[in-house]
């Protein structure tokens, strides 16, 4: 008789994603990803903490690009585009995204670990079973909001418009220059064109703004909902990575005096109150 444990060992195993034997369950294959944190990046002159935007997406970029197409009849726009169409700057204060910085020493290896360097869980990022949803804790331990699936911002269309009106602007102070109708009229309709088109750029970029405070809107009712249904500013910041001034702005954009309340403790922190989520918990109400 042979050993029944060295009978068992060399038995082969039952291959992955199908059941093994009877009582056993099935062996299916988990996969881990983490989430990079390589595109999380902090700029070294005012500190701003994310991703960098399209160079020609600031507002001096693009007025930069419209007077250099104006005054050199395209040539000098389509070589300045052509060689920072593919830079990016920081959407705070215009510094070169190259000169950035990753957030921190070890920054990926935290992320690997679901550790921030600034002592909160899961920051940078969060090891997790891909293919399945991230759970309420990961969203309120700061894993953030993905900003895909925003509206355009209207950037092309808002700079469009400034250089169609500047070019209308030209067009009718030469024509009153020279004392002609017609290249006043056509000057006036031109720039109304190009002040047209950047209104609807403009409202574009409202609306963008809009569509991303709502998104975050839902982070914080998400955050609330673990937390408890009490929330201050200072989680909120720590948990989605803003500032205070920021979250605090979120945080008054629902408060609705109903629903979402405000307060004041004794000891002076401003914190609000989640009541319906309060109440789906089973908490009493106050």
């Amino acid at each position: 008789m042979g050993d029944p444990r060295a009978a068992a060992a060399s038995a082969p195993s039952p291959p992955q994603g199908r059941p093994g034997a009877p009582g056993e369950p099935p062996a299916s294959p988990v996969h881990w990803t983490a989430r990079s944190p390589l595109q999380l990046r902090s700029c070294p002159s005012c500190g701003f903490r994310g991703e960098g935007i399209p160079y020609f997406r600031r507002a001096g970029n693009l007025a930069l690009l419209a007077a250099a197409t104006l005054f050199t009849y395209g040539i000098g726009g389509l070589a300045y585009w052509f060689f920072r169409r593919s830079h990016r700057v920081c959407p705070s204060c215009g510094l070169g995204w190259d000169r950035s910085r990753p957030l921190g020493e070890g920054a990926a290896m935290d992320g690997l670990l679901g550790t921030s360097n600034d002592g909160r869980n899961g920051a940078l990022g969060h090891l997790r079973p891909s293919g399945g949803p991230p759970s309420a804790a990961e969203a309120a331990a700061g894993s953030g909001f993905a900003m895909s699936g925003l509206p355009s911002g209207g950037g092309f269309r808002r700079f469009m418009g400034v250089a169609v009106a500047l070019v209308g602007l030209l067009i009718l102070a030469l024509g009153i220059g020279t004392l002609e109708v017609v290249p006043a009229i056509v000057g006036g309709v031109i720039g109304l064109s190009g002040a047209a088109t950047f209104g609807w750029g403009w409202r574009a970029l409202q609306t963008r703004r809009q569509a991303l405070l709502q998104r975050m809107q839902r982070e914080v009712l998400r955050i609330a909902r673990v937390r408890g249904g009490t929330l201050t500013a200072t989680q909120v910041a720590a948990d989605m990575d803003l500032t205070l001034p920021a979250a605090e702005r979120i945080l008054l954009s629902l408060d609705d005096g109903f629903r979402i309340t405000s307060d004041i403790t004794d000891e002076g922190i401003l914190y609000f109150d989640f009541r319906e989520l309060r109440l789906g918990s089973g908490e009493p109400m106050a």
